[in-house]
């Protein structure tokens, strides 16, 4: 199993080794997805998180998307805590995404998840409609 830090610490500090590699994992994980929502053809909808959707390209293959924003600084917390990694090479693998600002532009639906904002609401009140518009679909 490889060592997630190190090919990390790799591939963000390099954008043509990044784009390599997102050009090989990229559509077998599409590929991995489409087969698995095969098996649930009969649930109201398919949910997909990847933190890269509008830069891998795979947003187009779905209905709706949703975004879900956190002030920056927030976010490299939650993601150095969670990754035991450190706050630049956070941020060097921020570098290489999409602004907020073109996400937004990008998405159907926002979900802030920031310490002031309650997420459930949002997320039932995003439910709501997709389950009314899923029939226009």
């Amino acid at each position: 199993m490889p060592d997630r830090q190190k090919v990390a610490k790799l591939v963000f500090s390099d954008p043509k080794l990044l784009a390599s590699l997102n050009g090989i994992i990229h559509p077998v994980v599409r590929e991995r997805f489409l087969k698995w929502c095969e098996d649930f053809q009969a649930a109201p909808y398919i949910l997909y998180e990847a933190a890269i959707l509008f830069e891998s390209g795979f947003a187009s293959d779905f209905d709706r998307t949703i975004l879900v924003l956190a002030d920056e600084n927030l976010r490299i917390a939650r993601v150095v805590r969670r990754n035991h990694t450190t706050e630049e090479d956070v941020r060097q693998r921020i570098s290489n995404q999409m602004t907020d600002s073109e996400k937004i532009k990008k998405a159907d639906f926002i979900v802030v998840n920031n310490q002031d904002d309650l997420v459930i609401p949002q997320i039932l009140k995003i439910d709501k409609l997709i389950r009314e518009d899923g029939k226009n679909w």
